[in-house]
């Protein structure tokens, strides 16, 4: 369930940014927390995202960076404060929402869904999909979007962050 669960955000996530609108899965009718696993990882984070589009030629076209620091509380509730930089400029947002954690080929996954807020989109979804670093202190993920052709890469998705507050 996670392995679809996962995969399915990520998708849900690098499509949005294509501009392709799909459905989020129900996932939270179904909740599978680890009260271990949660309070590993319930803290205040800081976070770094940059997606990067390539073109055939493996050039890239467009992109934009976002900084935001994240608080995941014991309730499964989580708060993000940031800025988004991209060709248009820089603008903050807000979001929140709920998080789950659970293993996904032998790592703990962590997801978050909720709503995000910002003054070029309004509200849109903030969803995320990371893994827990192997000393609990960070969260990753790496996503490719391969070209039509499977020549290559056209889109790139990295999320980094680091534990500030546990």
């Amino acid at each position: 369930m996670w392995s679809q669960l996962l995969t399915g955000l990520l998708t849900i996530f690098v499509l949005a940014k294509l501009g392709t609108v799909v459905a989020l899965p129900a996932f939270a009718q179904n909740p599978v927390q680890n009260n271990a696993q949660m309070n590993a990882i319930v803290g205040t984070w800081q976070c770094g995202k940059s997606y990067t589009e390539f073109n055939s030629y493996g050039q890239r076209t467009s992109g934009f960076t976002e900084q935001w620091v994240m608080r995941l509380n014991p309730d499964a509730s989580f708060q993000a404060n940031g800025m988004q930089s991209g060709i248009g400029g820089n603008w903050g947002f807000q979001g929140q929402g709920r998080w789950q954690t659970g293993p996904h080929r032998g790592q703990t996954a962590v997801v978050l869904d909720g709503m995000r807020t910002d003054p070029t989109m309004g509200q849109a979804p903030f969803i995320v999909g990371v893994y827990l670093g192997p000393q609990g202190q960070t969260l990753y993920n790496q996503v490719d979007v391969p070209q039509p052709n499977g020549n290559g890469i056209q889109a790139r998705t990295n999320v980094q962050c680091q534990r500030t507050q546990g």
